[in-house]
């Protein structure tokens, strides 16, 4: 399209044009509608919109954004725990698949397990299972870490249904139906049971333990060759172990939550809240237990108070004045979710974690030349 100016000039009347301009005129067969797209992830929000032939710079032709602010808010993202509707399904925090770095496995094919983590109220595991174990051969559905070296995990049996299933932790090598192993399970009434494999497809030794139901935490340690378990009713004071057993496996195994039915035909369902891995990455010297201490790692020393704390936490640091250390805090399904780098330590160092819902986290303590120091945090509201 050619413009060119027209001008009129009243003396002494008469028009004159003046410099010409082309432009090029794009015309298409159909329009399309945009969607802007501010954060730049490829998805738009639909409520702003323009219509054109091609895409506006800024504009794209998805509309299934439903934070258009975050970048990390989109559908198809992974779901975290945060209050948000990460995928843009519609749902906040739901139920999600195990993933990394958990792993799900049926324990023979009986099993015909199933499981899934729900991140509200602190973060919650579901497992199912079918079939029965004996002393020889394991039916089970389990969750496990792979953890190398000395460790220890707690966890808390919230539910089991149908009646006469089976809900633990465990320490075993792999797998395979008659792998070493050493777990601890409860029916939720009084009676718990402490189970060792000591040898590859041998005998299961079976120690039965009488309990009151309130006796829903459990926790097993590893130290060198020697596996303890223990009771508890809050996850606090364990006391003096129910069980230990002396027995060799390997350097790294799976070390993780289980449940099991009673037959192939009844499906047991059990749902565990604040579970703890800690440990790992130690070699396997073997070492006194230290009772009653959750966390493994004693080399230098690292404190957390208040603990529960309501957001606000003190970090306690009194081999690390001087040196540069940095913060980190995990969620339970081991996701980096805040950290903080401190060029020189002066003794305490704060984290404000009030952002965070309810439940329990990992803080680790990372200074170069020393090994990581990891510590179990619980965030409570109430």
């Amino acid at each position: 399209m050619r413009v060119i100016a027209g001008i009129y000039d009243i003396e002494p009347c008469y028009i004159y044009f003046g410099e010409a301009e082309d432009y090029t005129i794009f015309v298409c067969p159909t329009t399309t509608t945009y969607y802007r797209d501010s954060d730049g992830d490829g998805y738009g929000n639909p409520a702003v919109t323009t219509i054109s032939c091609a895409a506006p710079n800024g504009f794209v032709a998805n509309n299934g954004d439903c934070d258009d602010g975050d970048a990390s808010i989109k559908p198809g993202a992974a779901e975290v725990c945060d209050g948000k509707d990460n995928d843009c399904d519609g749902q906040i925090d739901e139920p999600s698949a195990i993933s990394s770095p958990w792993t799900a496995v049926n324990v023979g094919a009986e099993a015909q397990g199933s499981s899934w983590f729900d991140c509200t109220n602190g973060g919650t595991f579901t497992l199912n299972a079918k079939g029965y174990t004996t002393t020889t051969i394991d039916v089970q559905h389990s969750v496990y870490q792979t953890l190398c070296g000395n460790g220890d995990i707690i966890a808390r049996v919230a539910s089991i249904s149908t009646q006469g299933g089976w809900a633990g932790i465990q320490m075993r090598e792999s797998a395979s139906q008659g792998a070493k192993k050493f777990t601890l399970k409860t029916q939720l009434n009084t009676n718990n049971r402490r189970e060792a494999r000591t040898a590859t497809n041998g005998p299961t030794n079976n120690l039965q333990i009488q309990r009151p139901f309130t006796y829903n935490w459990l926790r097993i340690t590893r130290s060198g060759n020697v596996f303890a378990a223990y009771l508890s009713v809050d996850g606090v004071n364990w006391g003096q172990p129910v069980s230990s057993t002396t027995m060799t496996m390997n350097s790294c195994i799976q070390v993780g939550l289980f449940v099991e039915s009673t037959n192939n035909t009844i499906t047991t369902q059990a749902t565990f809240n604040n579970v703890f891995i800690s440990g790992g990455n130690q070699p396997l010297a073997e070492a006194p237990f230290t009772h009653g201490v959750p966390d493994m790692e004693m080399a230098h020393e690292v404190s957390l108070f208040p603990n529960p704390s309501t957001g606000e936490l003190n970090v306690d640091l009194p081999s690390y004045a001087g040196r540069a250390v940095r913060l980190e805090v995990y969620s339970l399904q081991g996701q980096l979710l805040h950290f903080a780098e401190i060029q020189e330590v002066q003794t305490t160092e704060r984290l404000d974690l009030s952002a965070y819902p309810s439940g329990m986290y990992l803080v680790k303590v990372k200074s170069e030349g020393l090994p990581d120091v990891s510590k179990r945090l619980v965030l409570s509201r109430r």
